[in-house]
């Protein structure tokens, strides 16, 4: 007999990042007295496939050459880890489900748990996981879209930075951590910074009009912010 502390029918990671790793770890117990085989298979990348090759033959026998997206399946949002084990009586193993998706939206799959004791041939079906996530994309809003410098030359007239500030919102509903990188003549007084959903970040953009290489002119056009999400 196969035991999880844990419900295993549905899994919900709720929203997510897009492009980014995440995992949650559930442990299996065999309170059976033989050794059981366990597997997990992903029955809706499994169907994916099935349908996809399919229409590749039906292409292939009206004479049409299939397209590169045709011919090939994505990977699967979801996965298991380990994917097929070997389990003693009274042991347990720990799998790590992940998730991972570049599209955002619901993406839903079923996972398929079997089961084959001792030495029986065919496996049996023990556990249906419904997983799930919500991806969303990292967004932060700046409270001005543009932000303008200017200096004129002036002989025998000190040399100052220029100053503005400027405002980061987090406006997705999970923390956000990330990084501001700014080229010279330009520069931001902060650069690493972690946000709550809804809480933001006060900075300032500095412009130094002395900048040795800079010309006259030069324009902010973007502040690239290179994101690490919690």
């Amino acid at each position: 007999t196969m035991y999880c502390g844990e419900d295993l029918r549905v899994l919900d990671f709720g929203s997510q990042f897009t492009s980014q790793n995440f995992e949650r770890r559930m442990t299996l117990e065999n309170r059976g007295r033989r050794t059981q085989t366990l597997r997990w298979i992903n029955q809706s990348y499994k169907d994916a496939q099935l349908t996809r090759m399919m229409k590749v033959k039906r292409l292939q026998k009206e004479g049409k050459k299939p397209s590169a997206r045709d011919a090939e399946e994505p990977p699967p949002v979801f996965s298991v880890h380990p994917e097929e084990i070997e389990l003693r009586p009274r042991t347990a193993i720990t799998f790590t489900f992940q998730g991972y998706s570049t599209k955002m939206g619901a993406l839903k799959e079923l996972l398929l748990c079997e089961a084959k004791v001792g030495k029986e041939k065919g496996h049996r079906i023990i556990f249906r996981t419904e997983i799930g996530a919500t991806f969303i994309n990292p967004l932060l809003r700046p409270s001005a879209a543009d932000f303008e410098f200017s200096y004129t030359y002036e002989p025998e007239v000190m040399i100052q930075t220029q100053e503005q500030d400027l405002t980061l919102t987090n406006v997705t509903e999970l923390p956000l951590d990330f990084v501001l990188r700014c080229q010279p003549p330009f520069s931001v007084s902060g650069m690493e910074y972690s946000l709550a959903p809804g809480e933001d970040a006060q900075l300032r953009l500095e412009f130094d009009p002395g900048y040795r290489g800079g010309r006259m002119g030069n324009t902010l056009t973007q502040l690239a912010a290179e994101a690490n999400f919690a």
